[in-house]
C-alpha cells in the first residue's frame, strides 16, 4: 500500500493592539529566540513554520500585522485568503 503524501498551506493572520508583543511571540514561535526589545512592525512582516505531520507537511504562513492606528488603512488587504486569525 503506498502512501499519499500531503502538503497543507495555512496563511495565519496575528493581530493586536501595537506593542502587545506579536512580533516576539512570532519569533519564539518560528525562530526559537523572544526578541525583548520593541521594534515597530510597519504594515505587515511574515514569518514561515513548517511541521511534518505522519509524513505530511503543514507550512503556516504567519502574517503580523501591524497594530498602530496609522496602519488600520492597510488591514483588510492583509486579511484577504486567510484560514484564521490570532489575537494577541
Amino acid at each position: 500500500m503506498s502512501s499519499t503524501k500531503r502538503k497543507f498551506f495555512f496563511k495565519i493572520t496575528v493581530i493586536g493592539d501595537g506593542m502587545v508583543g506579536k512580533t516576539s511571540l512570532i519569533k519564539k514561535y518560528t525562530q526559537g529566540n523572544f526578541q525583548f526589545d520593541y521594534v515597530q512592525t510597519i504594515g505587515a512582516q511574515f514569518s514561515k513554520y513548517v511541521q511534518n505531520i505522519e509524513g505530511d507537511t503543514c507550512t503556516l504562513a504567519l502574517w503580523d500585522i501591524a497594530g498602530q492606528d496609522e496602519f488600520f488603512f492597510l488591514r483588510p488587504a492583509f486579511y484577504q485568503g486567510s484560514k484564521g486569525a490570532i489575537i494577541i
